[in-house]
């Protein structure tokens, strides 16, 4: 089929305006992370890393944005003597689910909906009330 003179499709943004996006969102995730103040593992106030609430890889799987800076929670940096991001992610020191903030647990249930209450449970330790109620409101507004 031919297009008509005045017919245009829509400008793709280039590769570059796509990276440069990209880049925009990645630093209001660690933006995000350094408005917390202290890690929240073990309270440092030294350097840090922005550690994904709800995994990367979980979340490329899903096909959910990896830069929201609601998933972004401050924790030690792997070469500060706590190492709590990497003892964390090897499970020799999990963070506690009562030092996610309560955008982390909204963004995962947004996301992930009733399943976040499982996996908050399965890579985060302890209980939290607000994940509870979380769940508890999901459900009721499903139902």
């Amino acid at each position: 089929m031919r297009r008509g003179r005045n017919t245009r499709r829509p400008a793709r943004p280039s590769h570059k305006q796509v990276l440069d996006l990209e880049d925009l969102l990645r630093k209001d995730f660690h933006r995000a992370a350094g408005r917390q103040k202290r890690c929240a593992a073990c309270g440092h106030t030294g350097p840090f890393q922005a550690h994904h609430v709800l995994y990367k890889q979980h979340l490329r799987a899903e096909g959910l944005p990896l830069w929201d800076p609601r998933n972004a929670l401050r924790v030690c940096r792997d070469d500060a003597p706590a190492r709590c991001h990497q003892r964390h992610h090897n499970a020799t020191g999990r963070i506690n689910l009562t030092a996610l903030t309560d955008a982390n647990i909204t963004f995962a249930f947004e996301a992930l909906g009733a399943a976040a209450y499982d996996y908050l449970h399965r890579y985060y330790d302890g209980r939290d009330p607000r994940v509870d109620a979380k769940l508890e409101e999901v459900t009721a507004d499903a139902a």
